[in-house]
């Protein structure tokens, strides 16, 4: 691991972020909005955009000790929704940016709600269009809320994972609209296999038909040491679109390519998109010492961030090697429990960890982007290009050079000779990888 490399940059973004309102348990973040559930019961809004917070208390008229179990907010900071455990057993909220209020989902009483999966294609600040919940018991369901309505239009039972009863632990959700319907693809995760749903129509017409077929799964049981580690399913999007996926299962990061251009029908009917699978084994993280699952993850376009005790391994997920060692400035008081967990905001592109207290922010130091526009202007200047060149390949080398070096002979294609040496790079970096 290069030391001298530094990829990401930590910031403390918000001390005592939970506002005496017990300590934080969960976080969800998008469009520069973050919220925070806390261990008495209470939502935390904070909109760094519009430079406001408020709270929200969900324990009122709970007897007993209340504690948020998970939250969720849409990729549009516009959405949530959060699931509260206490003596008298789960319920479940939604909430609105606009409104003051929360709205308690009766129908969804006594479930405990682990996964969302958002419709990050049709979403609106007014509407959710349709949601898909996952539950502890192994249990889909969906939803729909028109802001307007101040209530939720439907909760309907979708599916049951009846086969091997097991917790949905992640849920992610692609749609595309075409010529003959939406078409949708669901994967799923619980702690020992990984689901895949597809077909067209509506999410009720795509899971009854998996009534009359067998479900696709990809099965990894490994060790599960504690119900504290989590079976987190990623997806990383670009442009709205989900580009690939990463798992963190009991046997190691389970990840590859989405590819919705593709068709690749599977023996059963289904419609196959995943491509370039690997599996990263969790002992490549522990550099001789015994092997140790991450207890939480976040996914860039080319590294996976991992959190290890109190520290945050980012690891390059081309050549699997770790790059960089993220530490945080915790209190005193924090620092027995360590970093909790991690969470990232896809809209803004931003990462974040957090301990019971704060949050952490962390952000790519140098965008790829900027190499490109340095390296156009660059080349211009032949005798400092070489050097330039140099430079970018050397601090590069955690990125995605192949597509860095093609893009740079997209900008130089007419320079011959600068082509020609950025070749003999690309030839050398084969050689060495």
């Amino acid at each position: 691991m290069d030391q001298m490399r530094q990829v990401f940059s930590v910031d403390v973004l918000e001390r005592y972020a939970a506002k005496g309102r017990g300590v934080i348990t969960c976080m969800s973040a998008g469009n520069d909005v973050i919220v925070l559930g806390t261990s008495k019961g209470w939502l935390i809004r904070h909109d760094f955009g519009a430079g406001e917070s408020y709270d929200i208390d969900l324990s009122v008229g709970r007897p007993g000790e209340q504690s948020i179990h998970r939250v969720f907010v849409d990729p549009g900071g516009s959405h949530c929704i959060a699931t509260i455990l206490g003596s008298g057993g789960a319920e479940t909220f939604y909430t609105h940016a606009k409104w003051s209020k929360p709205r308690i989902l009766s129908k969804l009483k006594g479930l405990t709600l682990n996964a969302v999966a958002w419709n990050r294609q049709q979403i609106t600040e007014a509407s959710t269009k349709e949601i898909i919940l996952g539950t502890d018991n192994g249990q889909f369901h969906e939803m729909a809320v028109d802001e307007k309505d101040k209530r939720e239009k439907y909760i309907k039972f979708l599916f049951e994972l009846t086969e091997l009863p097991e917790a949905i632990m992640g849920l992610q959700m692609e749609t595309a609209s075409l010529s003959n319907g939406t078409r949708y693809y669901v994967m799923a995760v619980t702690p020992t296999r990984l689901y895949s749903f597809t077909g067209f129509g509506s999410l009720d017409t795509v899971f009854a038909s998996y009534l009359e077929r067998a479900v696709h799964f990809m099965e990894l049981p490994g060790e599960i040491p504690n119900r504290q580690v989590l079976f987190e399913l990623h997806f990383f999007i670009k442009q709205r679109r989900a580009v690939h996926f990463a798992w963190l299962s009991g046997a190691g990061i389970y990840h590859g390519g989405l590819n919705f251009g593709a068709q690749h029908s599977s023996p059963n009917g289904d419609e196959n998109f995943v491509e370039n699978k690997a599996l990263l084994n969790y002992s490549k993280l522990s550099e001789g010492t015994e092997a140790v699952k991450p207890s939480s993850m976040a996914v860039s376009e080319f590294h996976f961030l991992l959190l290890l005790g109190n520290k945050v391994k980012v690891v390059n997920r081309i050549n699997e090697q770790i790059i960089e060692e993220l530490q945080f400035d915790q209190t005193s008081e924090s620092m027995p429990k360590g970093i909790i967990g991690l969470c990232s905001d896809a809209t803004a592109g931003i990462f974040y960890a957090y301990d019971q207290n704060s949050i952490f922010q962390a952000e790519a130091a140098f965008a790829a982007k900027d190499f490109l526009r340095a390296a156009s202007f660059y080349a211009k200047v032949k005798p400092l290009f070489h050097t330039l060149l140099c430079q970018c390949i050397s601090y590069y080398v955690s990125f995605n050079i192949p597509v860095f070096l093609l893009s740079l002979l997209d900008f130089l294609w007419d320079e011959v000779d600068i082509a020609e040496i950025t070749l003999k790079h690309f030839g050398i970096w084969l050689y060495m990888s």
